[in-house]
């Protein structure tokens, strides 16, 4: 990806001056515009001489692009998509046609030699947009893709990194279909056939991305550097604001207009020195540990407010996003990000919520690469959608990357995903956002490296391939009601590396009768994080992470089976400040923790019909515990805090909160738990354990007629208090025989009081 110096400094050149998408009359008609230029681009329009292309410049149909040794650029197109190509490249753009009002058109290029990256915008939603290469034709649906051409022999290599799908076929017309990201084929020659997908290794992944992105000592040809409001302003999808009319060729930009404001030298000694300010905190060597947060600007373009997911997935319900944050493990590792933005916006049926947990790392001075995962659910109807994508962040200002040990003082991020409903269909969308470095240090509590147990609990909801709609799968920790102590979740914090790893087991507490495959999954174990670039800790309270490469082992009653693809998300819930509803008040817990997770899981049925599994915003607790006899065999304390969890409601889905209470005697061992004003539910139980430590209560429900439920929990240390906090899981349901669909699952977290 191109330095934020040269992407869209359009802003400060002639050329976009005139407005760089406003057509003059009689002019060609074009296409885009050279969004990012570093030089040399040569240009040559058909029938027409060539020409050097600068940053604002216009492109054509079938103009030809050609960079020399250093040259680098992007192209911008009027649906949102973008080319970048690198060094020694030759691209041509064959075709484009583009209905605005339909979103439907044609995008076609040849690529002759280079590097060439495809972003993805309206038009590839529709039908692929495809790259022809002296020995394929490579089709891009949806998605980002890299083709990289050997200027001698022609072979052509193309790696998926994101999208809907992407088919590789050979001048002979063999074709290769990818669909899982980060994987690449290869076509040596006219006469050979792809190579069957395999994972694209680090390296190669790297050698692309060192030929886009950009170098501090380039330009594009722009006279004044933009400023990083500048860079935000002319995002994809906003229109320039009253442009002045394109000076005279040659001529130096025109001055202000009469009754404009005259920018002062005083102004730009001000913005020089924070520059200058920002330049010198980009470069400095970071200590271990050390963190520092970003603001994103998210694109105009998604019509969301919250960055890299659309407004129209999410119902833009009135949530929290935090900051950007980047944790350096010392001069010579890694930077690793995170981001996290929340909602739960109203109550009952009427609810919207989504989660979006992005999370990255770069040890090597490349670009960045992020992905983003999240659920939403627009109103309280069965139908939610899985969030999915990828991207890559490039640095600003004195530093074009993200590099092992620093944080830039600002950057660039783009990238591509798709919206997958559970019914069925799908949205691919594109965005290019910028962040900018937060220059106060960011509050940051406790960071260690330590263990956590708990319990999880989860509705999965699936959709099979034949059309069918299963029913809900209600998913926690214990299985059948048995307490199983706090053994099926494990959540492991690296505080040197900035890591963060999780494990989930959760079983069916579905009838173990129901007929095989009509009852949705009865297992899953679920990985989060582990691989580097796929979980982020940045204290006690704030960590995230996305699926684990090594994926998901489902039994759908037909026995264990890896599924064919995960897209998972967990994130804790310090990271947004968002208000439980009823107006319920989050435990002020210190070392128990507790968030959000969910997905989207796709694998065979039992049957072996292909099913897609969505989990939304379901909730896990965890924390540190002790050995049983480390447990006090005297005394009592009582605890308080809340619960939250998902409700089913007939066909209503939505999330609910209550307060949670607890009285216990270590003597005894039992105690007595309630949970009050749960979606109008009030809930007694009496608690017993065995060992001391986990305990186990049957509940008792007022409120709503023939509903039982079960509780599991332990106490967890802290602050030399082996009892110093409590959490578990919790379920509710109707009673056998009942023709009433209600059921709720969640967990439960207090502090000892």
């Amino acid at each position: 990806m191109l330095r934020h110096s040269t992407i869209l400094a359009l802003l400060a050149s002639t050329a976009l001056a005139s407005g760089a998408f406003a057509q003059a009359p009689g002019a060609p008609t074009k296409v885009g515009v050279a969004a990012a230029v570093n030089q040399q681009l040569t240009g040559t329009p058909p029938a027409a001489a060539g020409r050097v292309v600068n940053i604002g410049n216009d492109v054509f149909p079938r103009e030809r692009l050609v960079t020399d040794a250093r040259g680098q650029a992007q192209m911008l197109f009027l649906d949102g998509s973008a080319f970048t190509v690198g060094p020694d490249s030759d691209l041509v753009l064959d075709e484009f046609v583009y209905d605005p009002a339909s979103g439907t058109g044609k995008l076609a290029a040849t690529a002759a030699k280079g590097v060439v990256r495809f972003v993805g915008g309206k038009l590839s939603k529709n039908q692929p947009v495809t790259i022809t290469t002296p020995t394929a034709t490579i089709g891009i649906r949806g998605g980002i893709g890299i083709v990289s051409i050997d200027a001698s022999t022609g072979a052509t290599s193309a790696t998926f990194l994101f999208g809907a799908e992407m088919t590789v076929t050979s001048a002979s017309g063999s074709t290769e279909k990818i669909s899982r990201a980060g994987f690449t084929t290869t076509v040596e020659s006219r006469a050979a056939a792809p190579t069957p997908a395999t994972r694209a290794t680090t390296e190669q992944i790297k050698q692309n991305l060192e030929q886009l992105n950009g170098r501090a000592d380039a330009t594009g040809g722009a006279a004044q550097q933009p400023t990083s409001g500048q860079v935000a302003q002319r995002m994809p999808g906003q229109a320039p604001t009253q442009p002045p009319p394109p000076p005279p060729s040659g001529a130096k930009p025109a001055g202000p207009a009469p009754g404009a404001t005259q920018t002062t030298s005083t102004t730009a000694n001000r913005d020089a020195t924070q520059q200058g300010q920002k330049n010198a905190l980009s470069t400095a060597a970071l200590p271990a540990g050390a963190i520092v947060s970003y603001q994103v600007n998210s694109d105009p373009a998604l019509a969301s407010n919250a960055p890299t997911v659309r407004g129209q997935a999410t119902g833009n319900a009135n949530g929290s996003s935090s900051n950007f944050f980047g944790v350096s493990s010392g001069s010579t590792g890694t930077v690793k990000s995170v981001q996290v933005s929340i909602a739960v916006d109203g109550t009952g049926s009427t609810q919207k919520s989504f989660v979006a947990v992005t999370t990255g790392e770069v040890g090597d001075g490349a670009g960045m690469l992020a992905s983003t995962r999240g659920t939403s659910r627009n109103t309280g109807d069965r139908d939610t959608t899985g969030i999915a994508s990828s991207s890559t962040l490039s640095g600003t200002g004195a530093m074009t990357s993200f590099a092992a040990g620093r944080m830039p003082a600002g950057f660039v991020q783009t990238g591509g995903g798709t919206d997958a409903q559970l019914s069925g269909g799908s949205a691919s969308y594109g965005y290019r956002q910028t962040g900018q470095r937060i220059t106060s240090t960011p509050v940051v509590g406790a960071r260690e490296t330590t263990v956590l147990n708990g319990y999880a609990s989860a509705f999965v909801e699936s959709h099979r391939a034949d059309g069918r709609l299963e029913p809900s799968t209600s998913l926690l920790a214990g299985q059948n009601g048995q307490p199983s102590g706090p053994v099926n979740v494990s959540i492991n914090t690296d505080a040197a590396n900035g890591r963060v790893a999780a494990t989930f087991n959760l079983k069916s507490l579905n009838d173990p009768s129901a007929p095989a495959g009509s009852d949705g999954l009865t297992s899953v174990a679920l990985n989060f994080g582990a691989d580097p670039a796929r979980g982020t800790y940045v204290d006690r309270s704030r960590f995230a992470a996305v699926e684990s490469n090594t994926g998901a082992v489902v039994n759908d009653g037909g026995g264990t089976k890896t599924a064919d693809s995960t897209r998972l998300y967990m994130a804790s819930s310090g990271f947004a400040n968002v208000s439980l509803p009823g107006g319920v008040q989050a435990c002020q817990c210190e070392f128990v923790q507790w968030g959000w997770w969910g997905g989207v899981v796709d694998a065979l049925s039992s049957d072996g019909v292909q099913k897609s599994n969505h989990l939304h915003m379901g909730n896990w607790v965890a924390g540190p515990i002790v050995s049983q006899t480390q447990m006090p065999t005297t005394g009592s304390a009582s605890y308080s805090g809340h619960a939250v969890g998902t409700v089913i409601n007939q066909t209503q889905r939505y999330i609910a909160a209550g307060n949670f209470s607890a009285q216990y005697n270590f003597g005894s061992r039992s105690g007595t738990m309630a949970i009050s004003n749960f979606d109008g539910l009030n809930v007694t139980g009496n608690m017993a354990s065995q060992n001391g430590r986990d305990y186990a209560a049957n509940l008792s429900i007022t409120g709503k007629p023939g509903l039982t439920g079960t509780a599991q929990g332990s106490f967890f240390s802290g602050g030399g208090d082996p009892v110093r906090e409590t959490g578990g899981q919790f379920s509710i349901s109707n009673a056998p025989g009942s023709t009433d669909k209600y059921a709720v699952n969640g967990v439960f977290v207090g502090k000892k009081q």
